[in-house]
């Protein structure tokens, strides 16, 4: 059985593949925070599950109409997240 870090990261790549784009930019779009797939692919860096969640849920909101989504992921129910959604909030981070 695969982590949420492994489930995260295959959809990250999966997701950069259908788009052309690099970790860094995926990263940016869907944490609004260029290093943190980077850092969690070299193992540096652990989001939190609500992170990990949010992200899930907005690369499923944001997925590429021609791209399989991984097998290997359950893929959440697509809803309107918008770009960076997955970021803790400022009220997030005060409490």
């Amino acid at each position: 059985m695969s982590t949420l870090t492994d489930q995260v990261l295959a959809v990250a790549h999966a997701y950069c593949a259908a788009e052309g784009i690099s970790l860094s930019a995926a990263s940016r779009r869907a944490f609004d925070e260029s290093k943190l797939l980077v850092d969690l692919e070299r193992g540096h860096s652990s989001p939190t599950l609500k992170r990990s969640d949010r992200a899930l849920r907005w690369f499923s909101a944001n997925w590429p109409a021609l791209a399989s989504w991984p097998d290997a992921v359950p893929r959440p129910a697509p809803e309107s997240v918008p770009l960076g959604a997955s970021s803790t909030s400022e009220a997030e981070r005060a409490a």
